[in-house]
């Protein structure tokens, strides 16, 4: 009970991070970009730093846009085979142990369990599997 209890807490916590997220996404989408662009016309600026502003404007919109597309679905990194699966499609133990393996790569515990899912949907028991090749490695290593 408990197990499922904190899965259904850091799915919520998750969720609401995401939508966040694209909260972000949609106000660089419909007012920064744009009042980017605005300015460039509206105030007299040297033509270079015109052309940056409106390109800066331009690749806010193109690139908040692209990415709140791809991630509406709930995903905080664009992509992986992980995006249309649950937390609750996988074990507990393999989900805890992918995040304290990912999280040496990134300080966002979100972004370590959206890599932890993509690992877990191409083979359920990823991390057993990286555990043992480790060990496997240490092994070879003393011998030598």
């Amino acid at each position: 009970m408990i197990d499922s209890d904190y899965k259904t807490i850091t799915e919520v916590n998750y969720a609401h991070e995401v939508s966040k997220s694209q909260n972000i996404r949609l106000l660089d989408i419909t007012f920064i970009g744009p009042m980017m662009i605005y300015v460039a016309y509206k105030y007299k600026m040297n033509p270079a730093h015109k052309a940056i502003m409106i390109l800066l404007g331009l690749s806010t919109i193109y690139y908040n846009y692209k990415n709140y597309q791809a991630t509406k679905d709930g995903g905080l990194l664009v992509g992986g085979k992980g995006d249309k699966k649950n937390i609750s499609d996988f074990s507990a133990d393999q989900i805890q142990k992918g995040i304290l393996v990912e999280m040496e790569h990134t300080n966002n515990p979100r972004i370590a369990l959206e890599i932890t899912l993509d690992h877990l949907a191409e083979n359920d028991h990823y991390y057993d599997l990286l555990e043992s090749v480790h060990s496997e490695n240490e092994q070879t290593s003393n011998i030598a």
